[in-house]
């Protein structure tokens, strides 16, 4: 979790007030947060997405495939978040899918592959402005 996803949350956080001074001026749709998942985020992860234990913190799991689908999980859940949080400033929250596996298609995936309106195996980059 704290390399996937951890991280790249706190570096967001402490360029945040660029991204807001930056967009007030740019063109829009020009500053955007991307934020890497993949599709392991629907085909590995627990349930819900993340797994919480009773401390809030989340569950270091027995399978690193899972703990791997786990930290994707929590890239779209932060970038769902950052579009409903920071749109209002002219920042652009986006998921950008990479895929390991040959053979990935929406029907094997399809909470994520939904959410992001995937119509085809090809992995594409949608915008959460709307979620």
């Amino acid at each position: 979790m704290g390399v996937n996803c951890i991280g790249p949350f706190l570096f967001t956080q402490f360029l945040l007030p660029i991204l807001q001074k930056t967009a007030a001026t740019a063109p829009a749709g020009s500053v955007r947060i991307t934020w890497a998942s993949s599709l392991a985020a629907d085909l590995s992860a627990p349930k819900g997405g993340v797994e919480i234990d009773k401390d809030g913190a989340p569950k270091v799991l027995k399978n690193p495939e899972l703990n791997y689908g786990q930290s994707k999980s929590g890239n779209v859940m932060f970038a769902v978040e950052a579009a409903r949080r920071y749109g209002k400033d002219g920042i652009i929250s986006i998921v950008s899918l990479f895929s390991t596996r040959s053979r990935c298609t929406p029907s094997r995936g399809p909470k994520l592959t939904s959410l992001l309106g995937m119509e085809s195996r090809t992995p594409k980059i949608r915008t959460l402005e709307n979620c």
